[in-house]
């Protein structure tokens, strides 16, 4: 038995001084299918150098923790063209990549928390009852993006990261993201990912000149590439030297239109081309987007008070062509944090069946103003919303 006992002690011994095993780095994968870069179905890409088809079509965005941060990868369907433009005629030029990504995090998820507006020009906004708290933003240029978004929305970019030194490698732009940009819990946070294009053509010169104007909520941006009837001509590459400027085509109508050509929303929901077309013109609203969570929903309790385990089925009161309202009950402030304008309810047909997505409108006398996404089907009749 001796021998035994000196071999166990020995071995204990050994394993003690063996080091701890280091703990596995936390990561979010997110994906995203191909081919739906053209935003709710109808964009096309001008015929210019820098805007290859697919390549703002996003399929995976990978974040993982590494020293002093994390490591962020965007990666295309097709590799992002890289090309030279200049800051002025006589400067030299820079390379740059035109699609610019922007990762929004919801970090503390609760009734009328974080940021509903996006950076501006996007002209989209967050879905749900609550917002985003930080954003990284990938783009080729992040030392004009920060000054500018610094300059005319400071309360937004103070909670934006624009990490220097993205590099595209192949079909994937890669960036190292510091620490104070980042959830102190990655894994439960939500994310919204948008893919916009970089500016409104003839170059860095032009895009600096014209970004002193601050953009109202449904205005353009002079760093985000607008979204037109039609694609525009260019006659000349953007190197500051030319003044035609050449745009994505194919919004009807185009007033409010989102100018988001790819985003990755949450699987088994209503499909981003819904989204995305679920704006209105003539009501002023922005199509909104809901955030994606990795490790599971999370318990969303309106401020100061404790969450509900369900909510009710609200039976529809009346319809009138795409709209439709329920009643609901409370005081006009508790309404609005619980059902903010842009979140997302399924409407539930008797039997259980489903009749469609509805998007909050707005509120009035006890009622709840909806509208139908992207669904040309007869109303149901009983039918209820469920958010």
């Amino acid at each position: 038995m001796l021998p035994e006992v000196r071999l166990t002690a020995a071995l204990l011994a050994l394993l003690l001084c063996l080091p701890a095993p280091a703990a596995r780095a936390a990561e979010v994968v997110l994906e995203d299918p191909a081919g739906d870069d053209n935003g709710p179905g109808t964009y096309a890409y001008p015929a210019v150098e820098g805007f290859r088809p697919g390549s703002f079509d996003v399929r995976r965005v990978r974040i993982r923790e590494s020293p002093g941060g994390a490591d962020l990868e965007v990666s295309f369907q097709a590799p992002p063209d890289v090309v030279a433009s200049r800051m002025r005629q006589d400067s030299p030029s820079r390379p740059i990549f035109m699609p610019v990504v922007d990762v929004y995090m919801a970090v503390n998820p609760a009734a009328g928390s974080g940021h509903r507006a996006l950076l501006p020009g996007r002209r989209v906004e967050a879905a749900g009852a609550f917002g985003w708290d930080r954003a990284i933003v990938v783009t080729a240029v992040p030392d004009l993006l920060e000054a500018h978004y610094g300059r005319v929305a400071p309360a937004l970019a103070a909670d934006a990261c624009f990490p220097r030194g993205a590099a595209v490698a192949g079909k994937t732009v890669r960036v190292h993201v510091p620490r104070r940009c980042l959830p102190s819990e990655l894994r439960k946070a939500g994310f919204l990912v948008v893919v916009t294009g970089l500016g409104p053509g003839a170059g860095l010169q032009a895009m600096v000149k014209s970004s002193l104007r601050p953009p109202g909520r449904d205005a353009t941006d002079p760093w985000v590439r607008e979204v037109a009837p039609s694609v525009g001509v260019c006659n000349v590459w953007e190197d500051g030297s030319g003044t035609s400027a050449c745009s994505f085509g194919g919004c009807d109508p185009c007033d409010w239109a989102p100018f988001v050509l790819d985003a990755i929303v949450p699987p088994g929901g209503a499909s981003q081309r819904d989204l995305l077309r679920a704006y209105g013109a003539g009501a002023r609203s922005l199509a909104a987007l809901p955030f994606t969570f990795p490790g599971g929903p999370p318990a969303v309790a309106a401020a100061g008070a404790s969450p509900p385990v369900q909510d009710p089925r609200l039976p529809v009161a009346g319809t009138r062509g795409p709209e439709l309202t329920v009643r609901v009950e409370g005081a006009p402030e508790a309404v609005a944090a619980r059902y903010p304008a842009g979140a997302l309810g399924a409407i539930i047909c008797p039997g259980e069946r489903p009749g469609g997505t509805v998007v909050v409108k707005g509120h009035a006398a006890g009622f709840l103003v909806l509208e139908r996404v992207a669904d040309e089907s007869p109303m149901c009749d009983g039918a209820s919303v469920v958010f």
